[in-house]
């Protein structure tokens, strides 16, 4: 599977679009899944189909991913999942893993996606080279 290329910019335009749909979203596991599942599902079974479950798993199938590209990524960390499919600038990466644990900790889309806007602008302060860890 091919990365899909993602400038910065497109990446934090998609999530603020996600967020604006639902600010006041927390995230729920789907039924039948325990906290040994993990704490969210990238992706959900819905009918005889999937859909994008969780604010990262969105995120990623707005991008251009399959859901089926990301269903091998379950129970993995958000940086892991984003590094592995898409090619952008590692501070979002890292930044976006912020916003996971938001979500995760049962904090509305609108909070994660400030965590996430904290979490670049520190990395931001950072040349380039080390938050690639370079």
């Amino acid at each position: 599977m091919e990365k899909v290329p993602v400038t910065r910019e497109k990446l934090n335009e998609v999530l603020k679009k996600i967020v604006e749909e639902r600010p006041e979203y927390v995230y729920q596991k789907p039924a039948g899944f325990t906290h040994s599942d993990g704490v969210c599902r990238y992706v959900h079974l819905k009918g005889d189909g999937y859909v994008p479950g969780c604010l990262i798993g969105h995120l990623l199938n707005r991008l251009g991913v399959s859901l089926e590209d990301i269903i091998p990524f379950e129970g993995g960390p958000a940086s892991t999942i984003v590094s592995r499919l898409i090619d952008v600038d590692s501070r979002n990466i890292k930044a976006l893993d912020w916003a996971q644990n938001a979500q995760d900790s049962g904090e509305p889309w609108g909070e994660a996606y400030q965590a996430y806007l904290h979490a670049l602008s520190l990395l931001d302060q950072w040349p380039t080279g080390e938050s690639k860890g370079e």
